[in-house]
Order: structure tokens, then C-alpha cells, then sequence
């Protein structure tokens, strides 16, 4: 008996090649009678064959390359949909060309190492696959589900007011844990109904659908930190609003000027007391031709900052009139020549 009919006793071998790495059988199907996948009726009337290439890793290094020619039944239940099938086969991958047992060694070579660093042991191991077929493997294997004791639950819109979307998360490592098309407030509830312990606390949003829900199914519902701070900062700022005015009076600022004269008075206070320019510009940290200058009875500042001159003063009248008779800059040149 070859290795393959350990994989089904209806298995009969007609002909094989066997190389060092691989072994290239033909064989057929013995079955008289089969069920319906869909009804599961059972069926008696064959329709006719088909063939199936399937591969399996028997042992490292040595694959079975596996040509099997399956029957095909018709279903003669009228109430079901399907007419014609294909006799399904237990240990083989269902619209694959592998066993369940090569599967479950590609499944625990992808989780171990990632898909590109798979597609090149597989070869040496015996087995022959693409990159994109080992990512489709990985993506069928189921991903355990969490049950947290406190969650976070927050929708998000890719359109706002059209397409919105919820995810759950984990509140204690903060990993999401799913993902809903929409934020109806019913999938949130078969998704509790589907976990065996029920989470304690759950952090949402002002969404009253979730609040409600997550209430019912008696889940303690808490503000999450965002809308906490943004309700905390939006009660702060009625309270302003209440208590302080709505007006409130702002002190003139003092002139330049007015500060100067401060300082002249004082200066000339100090000196009349009999001080010294040094000491007066020591006291009020002022430079000494300064102190000299305020000291002097006759000095009064002047608020209006003297008005440097420069060397275009002399033609502004001439460029007022140019501006005013809406003159271009060839015309002028046409004047002035």
C-alpha cells in the first residue's frame, strides 16, 4: 500500500513515477454512492468524472504529485439548487490543489517566519508555491479572539453623514479587536452575544446608539479621555461666561512721552537735591549725557518723534503731481527731458 491510500481506502493506484524528490501518481476514485454538499442528500446517479491534481509533502523533501480522477454526481432533490457536483474530498483543501496536512505545514511555517522568507524554505522542503498563494493561506487561519474586561468602543466616518465605520478595542494594551462596516448599533450586540465573558467597563463616545446598548447589556459606560477633557473644557468655558463679564476694562497704556516726562522730573528733582550727573545716571541706570540733558530747567520732551529727512523731500511735490495726473513713467521721462 503506497502513502497516499492512507489518506482514503477508496484511493486505487493505476500507474507511478517515482524520482528522488517526487512521486507522480495516477489513480481513480472507487465510490458508488455520494452526498450533495448542499442538502446533504444522498445521491446514486453519476453525471460522470472529473480530474483533480492535488500534492501533498508525505515527508520532508519527498512530495506525492497526486492525479485522481473524481466522480460526478446529479442531485435529484427538487428542492435544492444545485443540480450536478463533484464528490467532495475530506483530507484535500476545498478549490486547492493540497491536502489538509501540506496546508497545516504551510500554516505553521507562515506564523513562524514571514511570506518571503516561506517561499524560499517551501522549495526545500519539497514543496512548490507561489508568495501570493502562502499570503492567502495566512489570511484564512482564524485570529483568536480577545476578551477583555474593559473596552473601547469610537466611530469613525470616511464620508461624514454617509460611510461610517466602528472599532473595538482593547482599553488595558490598546489593540483593536474588530472592525465593523457601519456603526449600527445591532452588529455591536452579536458581537457581545458571540463572546463568552462579558466585558465590565467599555469607553465610548457621545454616540447615544452605543451608550444604549452597552447599558443594556449591563456594561458600565464611562466618557473616553478625549470627550472627557472636551465636556470638562466646554463647562469651564460657561462658567466664564456666566460669572465673568462680558466687557472687561482694559488700563491706557502710557505714552512714550509721558514716561519721559517722569523721568525729566525726576532727574531734575535728584539734582536739585544737590546729587551728581554720575550718581544721578547710576541711580536711574541712564548714561550721563542724558542725565545731563533732562537736568537742564529749560528741557521739555517732546511726545512727536522728530521727522529724519531724506533725500527724496525735495521732488515729493513734483511726484504728488505726476501721481495725481495719472502720468506713466515714459511720460514723465518725456517731461523731464
Amino acid at each position: 500500500m503506497y502513502e497516499i491510500e492512507e489518506l482514503d481506502p477508496r484511493i486505487r493506484i493505476m500507474t507511478m513515477e517515482k524520482n528522488d524528490h517526487e512521486t507522480h501518481l495516477m489513480a481513480h476514485l472507487v465510490s458508488s454512492t455520494s452526498h450533495c454538499p448542499d442538502c446533504g442528500a444522498r445521491c446514486d446517479r453519476r453525471h460522470g468524472f472529473t480530474w483533480r491534481r492535488i500534492g501533498d509533502l508525505f515527508r520532508i523533501q519527498h512530495c506525492i504529485r497526486l492525479t485522481l480522477r473524481v466522480p460526478k454526481c446529479f442531485c435529484d432533490n427538487p428542492n435544492c439548487e444545485r443540480i450536478i457536483f463533484t464528490e467532495r474530498l475530506e483530507w484535500a483543501v476545498p478549490y486547492s490543489r493540497r491536502t489538509n496536512r501540506t496546508d497545516h505545514v504551510l500554516t505553521t511555517l507562515m506564523l513562524a517566519m514571514n511570506a518571503k522568507e516561506a517561499a524560499r524554505v517551501c522549495p526545500t522542503i519539497g514543496i512548490r508555491i507561489s508568495h501570493d498563494t502562502l499570503l492567502k493561506i495566512l489570511r484564512r487561519v482564524p485570529v483568536p479572539s480577545e476578551q477583555p474586561d474593559i473596552i473601547g468602543i469610537d466611530d469613525f466616518a470616511f464620508k461624514k453623514g454617509r460611510r461610517y465605520r466602528t472599532i473595538i478595542c482593547n482599553a488595558q494594551n490598546h489593540r483593536p479587536i474588530e472592525l465593523f462596516r457601519s456603526r449600527n448599533p445591532d452588529e455591536l450586540i452579536a458581537w457581545m452575544d458571540q463572546l463568552i465573558e462579558k466585558p465590565v467597563r467599555a469607553s465610548s463616545d457621545r454616540f447615544p446608539g452605543y451608550q444604549e446598548t452597552l447599558q443594556k447589556k449591563g456594561v458600565i459606560v464611562v466618557s473616553d479621555r478625549f470627550h472627557l477633557i472636551h465636556n470638562l473644557w466646554e463647562l469651564l468655558v460657561t462658567v466664564c461666561r456666566r460669572v465673568l463679564p462680558g466687557h472687561l476694562p482694559i488700563p491706557k497704556k502710557q505714552s512714550i512721552g509721558s514716561n519721559r516726562q517722569i523721568l525729566v522730573s525726576s532727574v531734575q528733582a535728584m539734582y536739585r537735591k544737590g546729587m551728581s550727573l554720575n550718581a544721578i545716571a547710576r541711580s536711574l541706570h541712564l548714561n550721563w549725557r542724558t542725565v545731563k540733558k533732562y537736568s537742564e530747567p529749560n528741557y521739555h520732551p517732546s511726545s512727536l518723534r522728530r521727522k529724519r529727512s531724506h533725500s527724496i523731500d525735495r521732488y515729493i511735490d513734483h511726484l504728488r503731481e505726476y501721481v495725481m495726473s495719472h502720468l506713466t513713467l515714459k511720460e514723465i521721462e518725456r517731461l523731464r527731458v
